[in-house]
């Protein structure tokens, strides 16, 4: 009977020292479950250089939800790109829903659909994309100052090559 407790602790310990996993398998798994996403592909240097330049970058991914985060600070400021590739079965039906609870407007000419969300200090940008199966969320303050159309660039720049 002990031999038997003992033989099962063991498998147990083996199994539990076998199943951690190193570093190359954690990024293994953060790029399977983004795909190869990053903020130089999402946001390329041409367009920090062009509204962003100075800004320091940081990069990140929320594995609960496969939202790859570009965020850029310089001064206070602080301007933020969300991409969520993994929208397509919500792509129909969540800007209704988004616009009535955010209190939102349209915004033609961006995207599939997108919609403005405008606070005393902030101007968000919501768009799904129309050749990809993204969800874009750009946050901005008072940089850039013309927060559309870097909207507009980001978006332009979110290729189906860029997420693979």
């Amino acid at each position: 009977m002990r031999t038997s407790l003992y033989a099962l602790a063991l498998v147990l310990v083996v199994g539990a020292c076998g199943s951690k996993k190193t570093s190359d398998d954690k990024a293994a798994d953060k790029s399977s479950a983004t795909g190869t996403l990053s903020c130089a592909k999402l946001v390329p240097a041409a367009i920090t250089g062009k509204y962003l330049a100075g800004f320091e970058l940081k990069e990140s991914d929320r594995s609960f939800d496969h939202t790859h985060q570009c965020h850029y600070q310089q001064n206070g400021n602080l301007v933020s790109v969300d991409v969520n590739c993994n929208q397509a079965d919500k792509r129909d039906s969540e800007p209704e829903t988004m616009k009535k609870a955010m209190n939102a407007t349209d915004v033609a000419g961006v995207g599939k659909t997108a919609l403005l969300i405008k606070t005393s200090v902030t101007t968000q940008y919501d768009v799904w994309d129309d050749d990809t199966p993204c969800h874009i969320l750009v946050t901005a303050g008072s940089v850039p100052s013309d927060p559309l159309a870097f909207t507009k660039d980001v978006v332009g720049s979110i290729t189906p090559s860029a997420i693979q």
